[in-house]
């Protein structure tokens, strides 16, 4: 049975969440310059990539974006971080993305 403040905490995690992985896919789009290409590295990563990692190395695991994001809203899963440092970590990973993939703007040609 989910109490008041965990429903609170999964609603309230899984709209910053959903605002971070937005600033997520911006971020992709910006740094790969092709949209179906930022989506399927992005489905790869998330589908693929980041549950064999935190399946086979729990402890890097979930430092990925994915793993934060369900911290964040306050799964409880072993091996998650708390929802606090699930926060910190996703903006982290947006905030990192976001500075790559401005740069690389700046950095082309504009026509």
């Amino acid at each position: 049975m989910l109490s008041g403040g965990d429903i609170l905490l999964l609603t309230l995690g899984g709209l910053a969440g959903t605002a971070l992985w937005g600033a997520i896919g911006a971020s992709l789009g910006a740094i790969i310059h092709n949209q179906v290409g930022a989506i399927i590295a992005l489905l790869a990563w998330g589908l693929a990539v980041d549950n064999l990692l935190f399946g086979l190395a729990p402890s890097v695991g979930r430092f990925m974006p994915d793993r934060a994001s369900d911290s964040l809203m306050g799964l409880r899963e072993h091996h998650l971080l708390a929802p606090g440092a699930g926060a910190i970590i996703l903006i982290a990973w947006a905030g990192v993305l976001a500075v790559v993939g401005i740069a690389l703007s700046v950095r082309q040609d504009v026509n």
